[in-house]
């Protein structure tokens, strides 16, 4: 897909990752903005037909970010090969959940239950009867689940920092053997 990021409109970026495409732009009059992206969003499918390739519009999804709080339920017009386009208040991209609100909450909840299901392996075992030792337990944590809780950190480093918090807690705990009624 070489040369894909010249096909955009002006003022309309693009962003390549192995098979993710980011299409964006950021302008104060929302009518440009749509017009803008639609028309790179209909040069991106004509320069993906030339080499036998198409985007998927119904694998495709649209999504609105702005700090105006009257514009934060607006969802765009935006369309590819004249079909519209899902719109998603919190989409996915390279794994990480965007949040409209610039928080990162959607993604710091997802990625806490995410590691509190892998927590089930370090339960196991730390059995009462043949339980593996604190060292054994910290590099399981750091190889299971310290991944999952770093993933994205540079973004919502500056987000709530109670419910990573609270898993780390949790694998404390967990390694340590103390009881939940033990404070840290």
């Amino acid at each position: 897909m070489a040369g894909i990021e010249k096909v955009v409109s002006p003022g309309t970026h693009i962003g390549l990752f192995a098979d993710d495409i980011a299409l964006w732009s950021s302008r104060n009059i929302i009518v440009e903005n749509e017009s803008s992206v639609n028309s790179s969003l209909e040069a991106l499918s004509i320069f993906a037909e030339e080499l036998k390739m198409s985007f998927n519009p119904v694998k495709s999804i649209s999504t609105f970010f702005t700090t105006n709080k009257n514009l934060y339920n607006y969802q765009p017009s935006l369309m590819l090969k004249h079909q519209d386009l899902m719109y998603e208040k919190h989409p996915k991209y390279l794994g990480f959940i965007l949040d409209p609100e610039f928080t990162s909450s959607k993604h710091i909840s997802h990625i806490t239950l995410k590691a509190r299901k892998h927590f089930n392996i370090l339960k196991y075992i730390t059995s009462r009867d043949w339980g593996a030792d604190a060292t054994t337990l910290r590099t399981s944590f750091q190889a299971l689940i310290r991944p999952i809780l770093e993933y994205g950190f540079p973004i919502y480093c500056c987000a709530s920092k109670s419910n990573l918090g609270k898993v780390q807690l949790s694998a404390t705990h967990i390694i340590t053997g103390l009881k939940r009624s033990c404070p840290l």
